[in-house]
C-alpha cells in the first residue's frame, strides 16, 4: 500500500549581505521604503540606550551574523490575492500604498537602530571601537569620549563603520499563514502571549483596538486602570477588547435582572475575526469608550485623580453600559464638573463597599459548595459571577436611588412615534406660528420644521404630547446652545 507524504512548501526568500553603505543606500535615504508592520511587530520599542547598544555591535562587525527580517510587500500582495485572502492583501497594500516596498516581519528595534544612527538621530555610544590587528601588525581602534553623531565622527571612523556589513532575509509570496507560522519560529527565544498571536488579524477591529493601544498606554497607567506590566506585549489591546466585549453582551432585563458576561480567549478571537458583529460595530464602540470612559482617564490623569482599587474602573464601566442600556443620563447640560462630582460620589460609595465587612457575595464553588465573602473579596477576579454581584450592588444602591432623588441622573423615557396626528395637533395647538420666535409655520414646509420637546428627555421633561412644539430649525439649534454653553467636557 502506498503511503501519501507529507509536503512541506518551500519559502521563497533572498539572503543578503549588504555593507551599510549599501543599506543606506536602499533604506536609510528614505524612510519610508521600509515600514514597521505592528501586526506581526512585538508593542516594545527599543530605548536610546538600548539602540546605541546594538548599533555597536554594527559598528564593529558583529551584526552579520543576525539577520534582519523582511517581507517583500508586492510579490506578498500578489500571492494573497492569487488565494482570495483579500483581508491580507488589503492589509499589506496599505503599507505599500505608503512607498514602502519592504515591511518588517523580525527586526524594526534593530533596523531604526541601524538608520537612526546613520541618519544622525541618535549619537553613537561613547567608548573604543576596537578592529583589531592589521597583517602589517597595525592595531586599528578608534575611543570616543562621549556620545558623537555618525556626521561629526572622524571621517576614517565613519569609512570603517560603512564597510561593516548586515544580514537580511528577503521573503517572497508570503502568505498570512506561512507568515504566521515563519514569526513564531523566529520569536522562539520568547513565546508569544495570546495578545501579540491574536495581533496578526488584519480586521478593523484589532487593528483600530491596536491604535488606542499605542496612543493610551501611559494614560491607561497614569489614571490606575492598568499596571505598567499589564500595558506591555499588547496586553492593553485584550483588556480594550474585554470592555468593548463586555459592555455588547452585558444583558439587562425588562423586570432589571442583570448578567455581566467577561471575554475568554475564545471570545475575543470570535470578534476579531473580520466580518464578524464585533468587528462591524467597532466604531460606535470606540466612541463609546472614548466619550464614556477615556474623557474621564484624561481628567483623572490632570487631577491626579485615584480609585483605591484599579478594578474600580472596571465597575465604573459596567455601571456607563448599564445607564447606556437603560437611557439613563447626567442630568443635562452635561459639564465637566458633573462628570468629576460624579466620579467623586463614585468613589466614595466604592470606598463604603469596600469597608462593609458583611460577608453577602458567593467569592467562588469548592467541592460544589459557595465560599462566602464581602465586597471586597470580589474585586480578586473578574468573572462572570463575581462582576454581575458588583453591577448588581451598584445599580440598586447606587445607580438607582440618584436616579430616583433627580439630581444627578434622569431617566430618559423612550422616545413616542411622531405620527402624522400628533404632527397636526401639535400645529393646530400652536395656530400656526412657532412658540420661541413667533413666525408663522407655512402648512406645505411643515417637512422643514422640527418637532421637539420643549423641556428635554435628557433633562426630565416628559415624552407627552403637551411637551411637543414645532420649532425653526435655526431657533432650535440655538435654544440647544445655549444650554449646552455651560462648561462642555474637555479631552
Amino acid at each position: 500500500m502506498a503511503t501519501k507524504k507529507r509536503v512541506f512548501k518551500r519559502i521563497e526568500k533572498g539572503l543578503y549581505n549588504p555593507s551599510l553603505r549599501e543599506y543606506w543606500e536602499l533604506y536609510g535615504k528614505d524612510f519610508s521604503k521600509i515600514i514597521r508592520d505592528l501586526s506581526v511587530q512585538r508593542k516594545g520599542v527599543w530605548s536610546k540606550s538600548k539602540q546605541q547598544e546594538y548599533f555597536t555591535d554594527v559598528a564593529i562587525g558583529n551584526a552579520d551574523n543576525n539577520p534582519l527580517h523582511y517581507v517583500d510587500l508586492q510579490s506578498s500582495i500578489d500571492a494573497a490575492r492569487k488565494l482570495s485572502d483579500h483581508g491580507y492583501a488589503k492589509h499589506l497594500q496599505g503599507l505599500a500604498d505608503g512607498g514602502a516596498i519592504q515591511s518588517h516581519l523580525d527586526g524594526g528595534n534593530r533596523t531604526d537602530s541601524i538608520v537612526f544612527t546613520l541618519g544622525d538621530i541618535i549619537p553613537l555610544a561613547k567608548g573604543t571601537y576596537d578592529y583589531g590587528v592589521t597583517d602589517q601588525g597595525k592595531h586599528i581602534f578608534f575611543e570616543l569620549e562621549e556620545d558623537t553623531f555618525f556626521k561629526d565622527l572622524d571621517k576614517d571612523f565613519r569609512e570603517i563603520i560603512l564597510e561593516q556589513k548586515v544580514s537580511i532575509n528577503v521573503y517572497f509570496g508570503l502568505s498570512k499563514i506561512m507568515r504566521k507560522k515563519l514569526f513564531k519560529k523566529l520569536n522562539d527565544g520568547i513565546p508569544l502571549n495570546d495578545p501579540e498571536k491574536r495581533n496578526c488579524e488584519e480586521s478593523d477591529i484589532c487593528s483600530k483596538i491596536r491604535e488606542l493601544d499605542l496612543q493610551y498606554s501611559d494614560l491607561f497607567q497614569s489614571a490606575g486602570v492598568l499596571t505598567p506590566a499589564g500595558t506591555e506585549r499588547w496586553k492593553l489591546s485584550e483588556h480594550i477588547a474585554k470592555l468593548i466585549f463586555a459592555k455588547r453582551n452585558i444583558v439587562v432585563s425588562d423586570s432589571n435582572t442583570i448578567a455581566v458576561k467577561w471575554a475568554s480567549s475564545r471570545d475575543i478571537d470570535s470578534d476579531y475575526v473580520a466580518g464578524s458583529t464585533a468587528d462591524i460595530g467597532i466604531d460606535y464602540e470606540i466612541k463609546f469608550l472614548e466619550t464614556n470612559f477615556i474623557k474621564l482617564l484624561k481628567i483623572f490623569k490632570r487631577e491626579n485623580f485615584k480609585f483605591l482599587e484599579k478594578n474600580v474602573w472596571t465597575d465604573y464601566w459596567l455601571v456607563k453600559c448599564y445607564m447606556d442600556k437603560k437611557d439613563i443620563r447626567l442630568i443635562h447640560p452635561v459639564s465637566q464638573e458633573k462628570e468629576i462630582e460624579f466620579a467623586k460620589m463614585f468613589a466614595e460609595k466604592s470606598l463604603e463597599f469596600m469597608a462593609d465587612n458583611s460577608k453577602d457575595y458567593t467569592l467562588k464553588y469548592t467541592k460544589g459548595k459557595p465560599v462566602y465573602g464581602n465586597f471586597e473579596q470580589l474585586y480578586t477576579k473578574n468573572r462572570d459571577d463575581v462582576l454581575t454581584q458588583r453591577l448588581e450592588r451598584w445599580v440598586s444602591e447606587f445607580i438607582n436611588p440618584l436616579v430616583k432623588e433627580e439630581k444627578t441622573l434622569v431617566q430618559v423615557t423612550k422616545r413616542t412615534v411622531i405620527t402624522r396626528k400628533v404632527r397636526a395637533d401639535v400645529f393646530m395647538k400652536q395656530e400656526g406660528k412657532t412658540t420661541i420666535s413667533g413666525k408663522e409655520i407655512h402648512p406645505l414646509k411643515l417637512h422643514e420644521h422640527d418637532v421637539d420637546h420643549r423641556e428635554a428627555l435628557r433633562n426630565g421633561g416628559a415624552d407627552e404630547k403637551y411637551n411637543l412644539f414645532y420649532e425653526n430649525p435655526s431657533d432650535n439649534r440655538k435654544k440647544s446652545a445655549k444650554k449646552d454653553d455651560i462648561n462642555p467636557l474637555v479631552g
